[in-house]
């Protein structure tokens, strides 16, 4: 089971990540990897980013900031958070 203070935890680095460098496209595993957390809390933390429009989603699976990168180049993504 995921605890909520850890979902919190990652979405408050995942952010801190993308402000402090704004053109950072990376997919979900690179983010993971690079934060150190776990692949299904990463995803339910980017879910609740994309789902809030801080973040949007490319087709190819990277993750950006709305506006970063070329007009179409990123989608919103339909996925919807499951916190348990």
């Amino acid at each position: 089971m995921i605890e909520l203070h850890t979902v919190r935890d990652a979405l408050s680095r995942i952010r801190r990540e993308y402000v402090e460098m704004p053109e950072m496209k990376l997919t979900l595993p690179q983010l993971a990897r690079l934060l150190n957390v776990p692949a299904d809390v990463c995803d339910i933390a980017l879910a609740a980013l994309v789902e809030s429009g801080f973040l949007e989603q490319a087709d190819n699976g990277q993750f950006g900031r709305p506006g970063a990168t070329t007009k179409g180049e990123l989608t919103k993504s339909r996925r919807l958070a499951r916190v348990m």
